[in-house]
């Protein structure tokens, strides 16, 4: 009788732990890229690793503490070597799903415990202090384990904008509050294996010590899921406002240059007729090499040039007019070609947003190199289809893609913003974003379907 209720327990745990890793993997491949192979192995190893640890604490009973760091390093370890992403991303992800599944575990076993031991006083009169049917024990643990299922998958549903800035110490700190939740959750744990957590002293009985100490642990873990829950809140919210910010700073450039084109061609309208009179003189004399430069430092202060950038939109030529002033002056060879959509398909705004980030980037990306000689920016952007296309390509001494994100802008709070919000702007028009770096060659392409 005793092999039938162990091994119907036990099936249970597989299955809860396997409900548990699908659920991890698909809360991890939304912000993290793995390949399918490292996918299959991250599900075998976990899964595996997990019953292997679970009949060793059967079979061999050591100290819970030591087990549930054991169940922790293993998901630590295969997170951080199987799935792509920033370390600082990896650090946040481990203690953001670890603090969630254990709370959310721990809140429902001494919930329903606690009604099971009830339920079990009211109906028989039996005054209990633990579960003693294994089949109560197996729906606790395949219920509790349920829930935290289903909060990492309604989790996986809800995209965090908040953790595509993953750049630098700073974003890694913001793991310490659940780090901090799961210490005190062990700790916990280990003294409910060694006891009842709240003791009265004997005056109320182990029966009604064990139900305070199931109510304390579900305080416990209600407080701190709803403080993990504004904590998150609270950080997607400060993160919004910081990309409204750089998204309303991008636009002020490229109309701030663009006012600035504005008026050097009222400059130039109001010394016309001084200029035609000079250039009369200059033709009457026959001083040919003398006008012609006179026309080319007219064209150059009324910012007239004849250049690759003239797309018929008044904002982002000044902007494109802008950049390609600043590459210029630091010796980055531009070349460009661009057709852009009609007016209806994409905002002016999110395209100085969009043109204006990737530039800034390939603009610092060129300064940073050494040899300036072999500096170059190459800019295309046509319709495909019905898709808008752009591609930019600069020189750059970068030795991986993800140092894209790390700036070396003076202030840090800038730090990977511009990549962050070329991203925010694809993914708002449901387009793709793909970078590459090969044999020193950075390479951003975004595709945008258009929609009339």
């Amino acid at each position: 009788m005793k092999l039938f209720p162990t091994i119907c327990y036990e099936f249970a745990v597989m299955l809860c732990y396997l409900g548990n890793i699908l659920a991890i993997r698909r809360f991890c491949k939304e912000y993290m890229k793995i390949s399918s192979i490292k996918e299959k192995w991250f599900l075998f190893l976990f899964f595996s690793g997990s019953m292997a640890i679970q009949i060793i604490y059967v079979i061999y009973p050591v100290n819970y503490l030591i087990y549930s760091v054991v169940s922790h390093m293993l998901f630590a370890v295969l997170l951080f070597v199987l799935f792509q992403a920033e370390l600082e991303k990896k650090i946040v992800i481990f203690s953001m799903l670890l603090a969630m599944r254990t709370l959310v575990g721990d809140f429902c076993s001494s919930l329903l415990t606690s009604i099971l031991l009830f339920c079990h006083y009211v109906v028989k009169g039996e005054v209990r202090p633990v579960i003693q049917l294994w089949w109560e024990e197996c729906i606790i643990f395949g219920l509790s384990y349920a829930a935290g299922i289903l909060v990492i998958y309604w989790w996986a549903s809800h995209k965090m904008s908040f953790l595509d800035n993953s750049s630098g110490r700073g974003f890694a700190a913001l793991s310490i509050p659940f780090l901090l939740f799961i210490v005190v959750d062990d700790i916990n744990g280990l003294a409910a294996t060694r006891g009842i957590f709240f003791r009265s002293g004997g005056d109320w009985g182990i029966y009604y010590d064990q139900l305070f100490s199931h109510a304390a642990v579900c305080v416990f873990a209600a407080i701190s899921m709803l403080a993990a829950g504004f904590y998150i809140a609270g950080m997607e919210a400060v993160y919004q406002e910081q990309k409204k910010k750089e998204r309303y700073q991008a636009g002020v450039m490229a109309y701030q240059a663009m006012e600035e084109q504005y008026h050097q061609m009222e400059r130039l309208r109001h010394d016309l007729k001084n200029h035609l009179t000079g250039m009369q003189g200059m033709l009457k004399n026959k001083e040919w090499e003398k006008l012609g430069k006179y026309l080319e430092r007219m064209l150059e202060t009324g910012a007239i040039v004849a250049g690759e950038e003239a797309t018929g939109n008044k904002a982002l030529d000044a902007l494109f007019f802008y950049k390609r002033k600043l590459a210029e002056e630091r010796n980055i060879q531009w070349e460009s070609d661009i057709q852009l959509p009609g007016s209806n398909c994409v905002d002016s705004f999110d395209l100085c947003v969009l043109f204006g980030n990737i530039l800034d980037n390939a603009i610092e990306a060129c300064e940073r190199m050494r040899s300036n000689n072999m500096c170059f920016i190459k800019i295309n952007a046509k319709i495909v289809k019905k898709c808008f296309l752009v591609e930019v390509k600069n020189s750059t001494d970068l030795k991986k893609v993800e140092e894209v994100r790390h700036t070396h802008k003076e202030n840090p709070e800038w730090h990977g913003i511009g990549i962050q919000n070329v991203e925010d702007m694809v993914r708002r028009y449901q387009g793709v974003l793909e970078m590459e770096l090969k044999e020193g060659v950075f390479s951003v392409s975004v595709l945008l379907p258009l929609v009339t």
